[in-house]
């Protein structure tokens, strides 16, 4: 096992975060990213108990080509082994060991010597000659093993027993007042490794670790439209140190080893064979621009020097367009086999911010100085075949579903190479749960895509009876239809950037963005309101809101607001008439898992038909930053209020919220008639404490609400909850109960 030497850049500074306010708007970086967080919080775990190790076979260089990631496709090894599976080994590993075994569980000991205290007499004159004696106790060697590191290390240490007493030898009975120090230097401890063999399937990764973020929506003008970005989040999308506005290593992003001693023939590499790492690199994107101190590193691992050495870097700077940077391997301490290289920003770590993006990663032979890069690929993503939604109620859309397909879409496709390209039989194949349905062709057979340009390629919905529309007759609540296009573009450097997957989702909702923020929307104000509009084809119930917040800058998590539904009879359709106004205050709620989105139930349901608003209205002036995607535009469906009049929002873009219906909940959903969340507060009435306790084993959160609407109390908990109620006056309050999906139930309780 390898020693990896990290190089670590400390540059502290003043960080002045790039934000864009407008009036009472701001559009602000993200704190998090929900869609890397797969944990239940972000902290870092004390030691390594429970720590999965993967190993990994070195590769092979191949010839011509050589290795080669555009990030169109995952090539991360996944990291989801659980104990007990087949390639799944375990090792426990003691923080003490004695003599070569491991110490027994429950061993403390003090760095300095201790002691015990003997009490005795002179014989013969009884209590009045009372002679005391601290007696040492003999030291003990121990190894002591560190188990913050894997594998871990360890140090042979003298250390004395945790131990002192007083021990009175007068008269013939002994007595022994044990005492030990609440807080020892050494304890036992121990904690199991698990280590994860590969496996003939582990073919095609080329990187073996997951702290960068694997997208399609952060870069600007790509080569492809995959991408890997570097901020200040870690891999489960959560700031490094939140707390803190120093400069430091963020994300980095290391391959698997490679072996540079020999190639697939057994002949060894040389310097001659102009072995080179080349890949295009962008700042900011859409996302925060780094600033000139923040840089983006480059590292090579020499297996006989055990250590990374950086070998290029990049400083801050605003947006630029893709710019390609080629390293050449000319040493010998790199020509070997375990050769590896990573990739690692410097900059904030106290967010989403000093975003770096980078695309066509190659490592090849024969390489010639070429700055330019011979590839033709779709260039970003297709979102919908929906005209207004990403996603809507399925019983809503097989209202019409012809007046809710685009006419056509195009496909986007950008030419890198310095000659033009052309782009044949270009189409889409659209099936459900395997089953092929329809395959719809573009109008023009060939496209040709000039030297370095970009072409949107149109190929047609519905623009009458004979074009596509999704299939109404494949469910009943709900349809999962997956639309792959491809173009044929010639060989080049790979194919797998020639297709691309979407996956139009029909359950309850309607959302009009793609899942992903890019920034964080707030409003600031007296009471302002926020207000999205959405059109439903049929009558139907709303019944709750998702949002996704984003915890940008500040933690607005305690501060309340309000949901509220509108009508659209407001100046030129602007919200007007207040159809709801939900009873019960509630707060932003961050930490939620993969899609980051929060379920929130209204107290009772609306039913709407036509055009509405949905929204919320804000009881301080706190932004609450709701996610804000930059990659749709939906602008004009976004208004706020902060004076008594509505505005349209000054940004371009896609607010994360989205309504939910209930008479289009989807076959499996468990609607709110049929989930119970049962909870049980006593005593009730309650005099000094009340105790809640769950009905099923999970997290929830409590709040204590007056019968103002004000939250008094509010806390998360697991399972079982106490609440001190002494302070507050005597009288009737209400105690809502939710889980992490937004299912609550209340229950009035006494306080005496």
């Amino acid at each position: 096992m390898r020693l990896i030497i990290t190089i670590i850049i400390i540059i502290i500074f003043s960080k002045v975060y790039s934000q864009k306010e407008v009036g009472n708007e701001l559009l602000s970086p993200l704190g998090s990213n929900h869609v890397l967080i797969g944990i239940e919080n972000g902290e870092l775990a004390k030691n390594v108990d429970g720590l999965f190790y993967y190993e990994y076979d070195t590769l092979k260089l191949p010839e011509g080509k050589g290795l080669i990631d555009d990030f169109t496709t995952n090539k991360f090894k996944p990291i989801n082994a659980q104990p007990g599976d087949l390639l799944v080994t375990d090792t426990t590993w003691f923080h003490l060991y004695r003599l070569g075994v491991p110490d027994t569980m429950g061993s403390e000991y003090m760095f300095d010597t201790t002691y015990y205290t003997l009490i005795d007499t002179i014989l013969g004159f009884g209590f009045d000659s009372l002679v005391y004696a601290n007696v040492a106790f003999g030291s003990i060697e121990v190894l002591v093993y560190d188990l913050c590191t894997y594998p871990p290390t360890s140090y042979l240490d003298t250390v004395w027993p945790n131990s002192a007493y007083i021990d009175s030898v007068w008269p013939t009975s002994t007595i022994i007042v044990p005492f030990t120090d609440p807080n020892p230097d050494l304890e036992q401890d121990s904690v199991v490794v698990y280590k994860v063999a590969t496996s003939i399937l582990d073919t095609g990764y080329l990187w073996i670790d997951k702290f960068a973020y694997l997208n399609n929506t952060y870069a600007v003008d790509p080569p492809s439209y995959g991408v890997v970005t570097f901020d200040g989040l870690d891999e489960v999308g959560y700031p490094y140190n939140f707390i803190s506005t120093s400069a430091g290593q963020g994300d980095y992003l290391t391959s698997v080893p490679i072996d540079l001693a020999f190639r697939t023939d057994g002949t060894p590499w040389g310097v001659s064979d102009s072995l080179e790492l080349s890949f295009w690199y962008q700042p900011q994107g859409l996302g925060n621009e780094p600033e000139l101190n923040d840089s983006l590193v480059l590292q090579f691992w020499s297996p006989s020097d055990e250590e990374w050495a950086s070998v290029w870097f990049a400083q801050g700077s605003p947006l630029d367009t893709f710019k390609r940077a080629s390293i050449k391997i000319r040493t010998v301490n790199y020509l070997m086999s375990g050769f590896q290289f990573r990739f690692m920003n410097y900059g904030a770590l106290n967010g989403s911010l000093d975003h770096w993006h980078i695309d066509f990663v190659q490592l090849k032979s024969n390489a010639i100085n070429d700055e330019t890069l011979q590839e033709v690929a779709i260039q970003y993503p297709v979102n919908t075949m929906l005209k207004e939604y990403t996603a809507m109620p399925w019983k809503h859309f097989k209202e019409s579903p012809e007046s809710n397909m685009l006419d056509s879409v195009n496909l986007r496709v950008a030419n890198s190479w310095t000659l033009s390209v052309a782009a044949n039989t270009t189409k889409y194949d659209v099936s459900e749960s395997g089953t092929m349905l329809t395959t719809v062709f573009a109008d023009n057979a060939t496209s040709s895509v000039a030297a370095r340009g970009k072409l949107s390629i149109p190929i047609d919905v519905y623009q009458d009876a004979a074009w596509f529309y999704y299939d109404t007759a494949v469910s009943d609540t709900s349809a999962f239809f997956d639309v792959d296009f491809n173009f044929t573009g010639g060989v080049f450097l790979t194919k797998s950037n020639e297709t691309f997957s979407l996956k139009q989702t029909f359950t309850n909702f309607y959302a009009y963005d793609d899942g992903t923020a890019e920034a964080a929307y707030g409003i600031t104000g007296t009471q302002p309101k926020l207000a999205y509009r959405f059109t439903t084809p049929l009558s139907d119930s709303l019944f709750a809101v998702k949002i996704h917040f984003e915890p940008s800058v500040n933690d607005v998590s305690l501060d309340p607001f309000i949901l509220m539904v509108w009508d659209n009879a407001g100046p030129g359709g602007t919200p007007g008439n207040v159809i709801y106004e939900e009873p019960l205050l509630t707060t932003p709620k961050y930490n939620l898992g993969v899609n980051g989105y929060y379920v929130y139930q209204l107290s009772e349901k609306v039913l709407l038909n036509g055009t509405f608003y949905v929204g919320w209205k804000q009881t301080t002036s706190s932004r609450l930053n709701v996610g804000f995607d930059k990659n749709i535009d939906n602008q004009d469906k976004i208004y706020y209020n902060v004076s008594g009049t509505w505005a349209n929002t000054s940004y371009q873009g896609s607010l994360m919220l989205r309504p939910m219906f209930d008479g289009a909940q989807p076959t499996g959903w468990v609607s709110n008639d049929d989930y119970k969340l049962f909870a049980t507060a006593y005593p009730n009435p309650a005099l000094s404490y009340l105790h809640i306790t769950m009905a099923e084993t999970g997290s929830f959160e409590y709040q204590l609400i007056d019968l103002n609407g004000r939250v008094l109390v509010q806390n998360k908990f697991v399972n079982r909850a106490q609440i001190s109620v002494d302070s507050y006056a005597a009288g009737i309050y209400m105690l809502k109960v939710s889980d992490k999906m937004g299912n609550f139930t209340i229950l009035k309780v006494i306080i005496e």
